[in-house]
């Protein structure tokens, strides 16, 4: 778990070169995160995201994207208060300039709070989405390589160039 925390921190700084020197994109966003647990109701997370393309598919850009969300309201699974954290990364294409269509595959490493135990999975990480101007939702799968948990998160983002 720890070289996935060095290898998605390394990817970060790489990253953040990138948008900084006008060569990649960054935004915000905020998500209805999900369990799917029976009966549990969903925690709301706040993130950020940043990207640089490194390749095309015929006209479509492909990016590396690293997405970073913690809870910012609980949500509740078995009467308990339960919450997660994220980090992906992912290689995002999006089809279009103006109006988009987002496929995105990549992995992920998460921690998931209920009351105040922690447990943390890893695994592959999956969405679909959509976008305008630059705004995004998207519907993400978090899965787990140990057990057959995953999250689900719906989000909305608004990306700054």
């Amino acid at each position: 778990m720890k070289k996935l925390h060095v290898l998605l921190i390394a990817a970060a700084s790489l990253l953040l070169t990138q948008v900084t020197s006008a060569e990649g994109y960054w935004g915000i966003k905020a998500a209805s995160t999900n369990t799917g647990a029976s009966g549990s109701s969903s925690a709301i997370n706040a993130g950020v995201y940043l990207g640089a393309d490194f390749m095309e598919l015929g006209s479509s850009p492909v990016a590396a994207e690293l997405d970073i969300s913690t809870r910012l309201l609980d949500g509740k699974v078995g009467g308990n208060n339960w919450g997660a954290q994220t980090m992906a990364l992912y290689a995002a294409m999006r089809s279009g300039s103006d109006s988009f269509f987002k496929l995105k595959l990549g992995y992920h490493s998460s921690t998931t709070t209920v009351n105040s135990a922690n447990t943390s999975t890893s695994g592959l990480a999956y969405g679909i989405g959509f976008g305008f101007d630059s705004y995004e939702i998207e519907y993400s799968l978090l899965t787990a390589s140990n057990s057959a948990d995953a999250l689900t998160m719906i989000s909305v983002g608004y990306t700054f160039e």
